[in-house]
């Protein structure tokens, strides 16, 4: 488990891979060469490059990668941090949810909170498919 903090923003990456050492090696080059798929932390990089601390954070089994960075993910929002994962909180659980469907997701959300859209109509939609 990996870490990318900029410290000054109150910002995190959490990541997992089994060589951690070589995927923040990674984010760092993407980084460096302006190719960050995250635009985001591309842009903040960009501004800010020297308050980026890269780290391991700990060890974790392959079969538990997800629950523990979710579990990190958790750590960080309660202390008042942002993520530049893109993920979303549903109940107890975190979710990654792909870049391209992120408006939609933010549309449909704000949709139900102005009650344009009652959500069990949407449910009984998705439980038709």
């Amino acid at each position: 488990m990996y870490v990318i903090e900029v410290g000054k923003l109150n910002k995190v990456y959490v990541g997992s891979s089994l060589n951690a050492d070589n995927r923040i090696y990674q984010h760092r080059s993407v980084l460096k060469c302006q190719k960050c798929q995250n635009e985001e932390m591309q842009d903040d990089w960009n501004l800010h490059y020297d308050h980026f601390v890269f780290s391991k954070v700990c060890e974790a089994d392959v079969s538990n990668l997800r629950a523990k960075e979710t579990e990190i993910c958790r750590e960080y929002l309660s202390k008042g941090w942002s993520l530049y994962n893109k993920v979303i909180s549903v109940e107890t659980n975190i979710m990654n949810i792909p870049k391209e469907y992120i408006p939609l997701v933010k549309k449909l959300i704000n949709a139900i909170e102005r009650k344009k859209i009652l959500p069990w109509v949407i449910e009984n939609q998705l439980d038709n498919l």
